[in-house]
């Protein structure tokens, strides 16, 4: 029997497989070719990029605690490297205004070599990032330039930056709030009060610093050597008022608290005892009076009042509904700011105000005048001294109404 032998050699491809494979194959070479041209353009343009990419990340990057690592330690002379010799002056000049409590010029090591390194150690009480900006804003007006100014958190100096002069980098600074507060960072409001004034308050009253306002009932302000004291010392002087209250009847309230039915006479003859409140007084304070502060129309007979001696109002009354400060933003008058009160421990009181006077940046407290509290005065006031706190006179504010 015949076998049958079968050919090995590939069919003959039909006319429409051959133009599909073609077609195919004519595209990939398309998309290849495109994509060796792209690579072309696109690799010489990106390997530029990438090293000053790099060369401005190696600046960047050395704003933080490696750039220090090089810096000398001890007395190093850096005059050849000071290339502004003005900026050290400069920073001299503007240190008490910026709060720089001392100032260290080192090196730090870069790529293109030693930087003169001023570390600043400014004083506390004011924000790193305030203190900062007044630096920035101090310097530019100069023709310095701050760039790079970058905040470092967890480290010796949080804050770091270059500076620049005509584009050129002139020195780098790195700073921190380190050293102590200067006098006066914060306010620290103070006023005695007393319902009669005696002979051993007025020696008292020679021990007070400057600033401090005192409240004395109307009749207290003939006392003899009252207006001489209180112009040698510089002590602000106040009248003490007491409103209507709801804890007393009326008629045990007559003769020292000013009452609801009183009409704008009345309320002068009682503010206005003596000649000497007219001279030496320069506003109110209103130790309490739940009931007659409440009142819109007792409020406004005592703005009136104050509107025609230009006084000021301290609302010490506590209470929520008061009228007082409406009716003096009404009559365009100045107010005092709300103050603590110190119903037991002066030092215990004044205390609490310097903690607030640190947290705030001021503060204002009220203390009943006696012995005891005078002598907390005094130890007081050298003790906060060193943090920062020094008694200030009390602001008078001016509000606008804004109506309804």
């Amino acid at each position: 029997m015949r076998r049958r032998r079968f050919s090995t050699l590939p069919l003959p491809m039909p006319p429409k497989m051959r133009l599909i494979h073609g077609f195919y194959l004519a595209a990939g070479l398309a998309v290849a070719g495109f994509f060796v041209w792209r690579a072309l353009l696109f690799f010489p343009d990106a390997w530029n990029s990438f090293r000053v990419k790099d060369r401005k990340s190696f600046q960047a990057t050395k704003i933080d605690s490696t750039v220090f690592d090089g810096e000398p330690s001890g007395a190093v002379d850096t005059t050849s490297l000071v290339q502004d010799s003005s900026l050290t002056a400069l920073l001299t000049r503007l240190a008490p205004a910026l709060g720089i409590a001392s100032r260290k010029i080192s090196v730090a090591m870069v790529e293109q070599g030693g930087f003169p390194l001023y570390t600043l150690d400014f004083r506390k009480g004011v924000p790193l990032a305030e203190r900062v900006q007044e630096l920035s804003d101090s310097l530019s007006v100069r023709g310095f330039r701050l760039d790079e100014s970058a905040e470092r958190p967890r480290t010796k100096y949080p804050w770091a930056a270059r500076l620049y002069r005509a584009e050129r980098v002139v020195a780098m600074l790195r700073g921190r709030s380190f050293a102590p507060p200067g006098p006066g960072t914060f306010r620290l409001h103070v006023c005695f009060w007393t319902d009669s004034l005696t002979v051993p308050d007025l020696a008292e009253l020679e021990r007070f610093p400057s600033g401090v306002m005192l409240a004395l009932p109307p009749n207290d302000f003939a006392t003899g050597q009252l207006s001489g004291i209180a112009r040698t010392r510089g002590l602000d002087l106040a009248v003490l008022v007491r409103l209507e209250t709801s804890l007393f009847p009326v008629s045990l309230q007559e003769k020292s608290r000013v009452l609801l039915h009183h009409d704008a006479d009345g309320i002068a003859r009682r503010i206005l005892a003596s000649d000497s409140v007219g001279r030496l007084a320069k506003g109110i304070v209103v130790m309490d009076g739940d009931r007659g502060a409440r009142d819109p129309g007792l409020a406004m007979r005592l703005a009136d009042l104050m509107k025609k001696r230009s006084w000021w109002i301290l609302d010490a009354t506590r209470t929520s509904a008061s009228r007082l400060e409406d009716a003096a933003i009404e009559s365009s008058l100045g107010i005092l700011p709300q103050a603590r009160t110190v119903p037991g421990d002066p030092s215990e009181g004044l205390e609490l105000a310097a903690l607030q006077a640190e947290s705030d940046g001021e503060s204002a407290v009220m203390v009943k005048l006696d012995s005891t509290s005078a002598n907390a005065l005094a130890t007081f006031v050298p003790l906060v001294r060193a943090r920062g706190i020094s008694i200030a006179p009390w602001p008078v504010m001016h509000r606008r109404s804004t109506g309804d």
